[in-house]
């Protein structure tokens, strides 16, 4: 991928959740496998983003240990709240969080308001440690107006220059 121009390089991890597994199986069995990939590619002189999906409460810091340049993970549901400001205090600025902006609730069917008031403060959660990325927790759904991705980027733009 390097040699191709890839910058970077996204790790997609959805079956290594509390609601998955147990922590003693996630280093065990995930955790060695998923560094050894970042370290590849940080080898090959790209960045890392290690997307986690589920609760990550019990293993957070097994995840610092990935060594990945960023992680970013699912926004809270399925019976489990992610708070990006608790992640932001437990990671200090060790590697940068990308927010986990709920692309149902908030983008897709949230107003304007809900919106702004939720990319504004997870813009200033970010801010402590400088290193953060306005970003979706999960994808853009098909039913989510093109019109309503521009709103959530002109959020981010204002509220990021603030």
């Amino acid at each position: 991928y390097a040699e191709v121009g890839v910058d970077g390089l996204w790790i997609e991890d959805c079956l290594s959740s509390a609601s998955e597994i147990s922590t003693e199986h996630f280093r065990r069995f995930a955790l060695p496998y998923v560094r050894e990939v970042a370290s590849e590619v940080r080898r090959a002189g790209m960045k890392s983003i290690y997307y986690f999906c589920g609760d990550v409460h019990d293993r957070l810091e097994y995840l610092l240990e990935v060594g990945a340049d960023a992680i970013s993970l699912e926004e809270s549901k399925k019976n489990f709240e992610i708070d990006i400001g608790w992640v932001n205090e437990v990671v200090s600025g060790r590697c940068c969080i990308f927010g986990n902006l709920d692309s149902v609730r908030v983008l897709q069917d949230g107003t304007l308001e809900d919106l702004e008031r939720e990319v504004s403060w997870q813009i200033e959660v970010g801010r402590e440690y400088g290193k953060f990325v306005v970003s979706l927790g999960s994808p853009v759904t098909p039913r989510t107006p093109v019109g309503r991705v521009r709103e959530y980027v002109e959020a981010a733009r204002r509220c990021g220059r603030r």
